[in-house]
């Protein structure tokens, strides 16, 4: 049976893994790729080794002065990291830390792993990925194999088909090892977008008839500015802000200003709003039995959707857009709006609101619909009744809020990290 791969490097495997692997011309391959890679890592700063091993590449970080940290889940190669840091008088920090359970990676400048992300599924890549971000590293430096987009269906399938093989056997105990994930090309890059790290680099180490070897230079991706408005006083078909008129054009959840590609949400309290005839009034839904209906959802469901700070429901919809744009899906988001004080005319209560600037779609060449399908593989859930996907504009998607509106899957983090800056600029000044 075949192991998982944090109970596979113990024993005699953590004592003869130096013995073995450095007879292997594949060793050798990859120390001349990564090295020069590694060289590039700044003179005395901090280094974090994930999946570490028995420390591979502690003679290239003794030669920088670097402050390392050693981590892997196997106690066994770790004694061994320890080991040869000693011998090579090299302090590190040695830590018995799994890349993909819930414990923390300490801080560090830069993360290194190389020889590990293939043994694990990429919702385990993920996992580890988003782990490393939030050690506040401004650069990542992975080994990881994909099969090529620009191969042939055949050839991708035999790829598939001999890495099955090899799994075969190690789940039959032939092969003393964890199973290899072979990743596609498209999902890792998707992956990689997804926890905000940008491939600035990519160095070829191999390719053969399974896959293509590289070690990824990643950065990253530059925060979304966030721009403050003092006041917006909204009326039927126009809006002050800042002392200055606009027309909009005003939705049931939000309204756009067409001169400042701006979309700003309804609010009240602090929290979303809706405006429509047809929509119940607010304070009814909250005095109605919690199942009865008003249209086509219960007063309960009404209630929840106006129990959503609209801070939070801005970043939301800033992820979602992000992730629109990237796969050509949406209008190019600009920027996040923070807006300190909201108003539903002159006499409104005053509330903060949030919202953000977005390309024009009337100026983005028509292409067909994006289909359902297309929408979910790129970590989005459809509103409800799917006003998202059969309202679309020139073939993009704009129509984001609803009751239940569209949600970001997976985005916990970042949306979480976006609204902790709105909230902060929302407070200032």
């Amino acid at each position: 049976m075949a192991k998982k791969i944090d109970d596979v490097y113990t024993g005699s495997v953590a004592s003869k893994y130096d013995e073995v692997r450095n007879r292997l011309p594949r060793w050798k391959r990859e120390a001349s790729v990564i090295e020069p890679v590694l060289r590039g890592i700044p003179s005395g700063s901090s280094v974090l080794d994930v999946a570490a091993g028995t420390a591979r590449w502690l003679p290239v970080y003794k030669d920088l002065a670097l402050k390392v940290t050693l981590t892997d889940a196997s106690a066994d190669m770790l004694a061994i990291a320890a080991e040869k840091a000693k011998s090579l008088g090299v302090e590190a920090r040695v830590e018995q830390i799994s890349a993909i359970d819930d414990t923390p990676f300490p801080p560090a400048e830069t993360v290194v792993t190389t020889n590990f992300l293939n043994w694990i599924s990429l919702a385990d890549v993920e996992i580890c990925l988003r782990k490393m971000r939030q050690t506040g590293a401004g650069t990542f430096l992975l080994m990881i194999a994909y099969i090529p987009q620009d191969w042939s269906a055949t050839k991708r399938l035999r790829a598939r088909l001999r890495i099955s093989w090899k799994n075969l056997r190690t789940r039959l105990g032939i092969r003393e090892k964890g199973i290899y994930h072979l990743h596609d090309e498209q999902d890792v890059r998707a992956m990689f977008r997804r926890v905000g790290l940008t491939m600035v680099d990519e160095a070829v180490i191999e390719e053969n008839a399974k896959k293509r070897v590289t070690f990824v230079t990643a950065k990253p991706v530059g925060e979304l500015p966030v721009v403050t408005i003092d006041e917006v006083v909204v009326a039927k078909e126009s809006a002050v802000i800042d002392g200055k008129s606009y027309a909009i054009k005003a939705g049931t959840w939000a309204l756009y200003v067409p001169d400042l590609q701006m979309k700003i949400l309804r609010a009240a309290d602090g929290n979303c709003a809706y405006d429509h005839p047809l929509a119940p009034d607010p304070a009814v839904v909250r005095a109605a039995h919690p199942d009865q209906k008003f249209r086509r959802y219960t007063a309960a469901e009404w209630a929840s959707s106006i129990d959503k700070p609209v801070l939070e429901r801005a970043a939301e919809n800033c992820v979602i857009a992000e992730r629109l744009a990237r796969h050509g899906f949406g209008a190019a988001l600009r920027a996040a709006v923070v807006i300190r004080s909201y108003r539903q005319g002159e006499t409104g209560k005053p509330t903060p609101s949030a919202g953000m600037i977005l390309d024009n779609l009337f100026t983005y060449p028509r292409r067909r619909d994006v289909t359902e399908t297309e929408f979910r593989n790129v970590g989005l859930i459809p509103d409800r009744f799917k006003s998202c996907i059969r309202q679309q504009i020139r073939g993009y998607v704009s129509d984001l809020n609803a009751v239940f509106g569209v949600m970001p899957v997976g985005a916990e983090a970042e949306v979480a990290a976006l609204k902790h800056r709105m909230i902060g600029q929302c407070a200032a000044g």
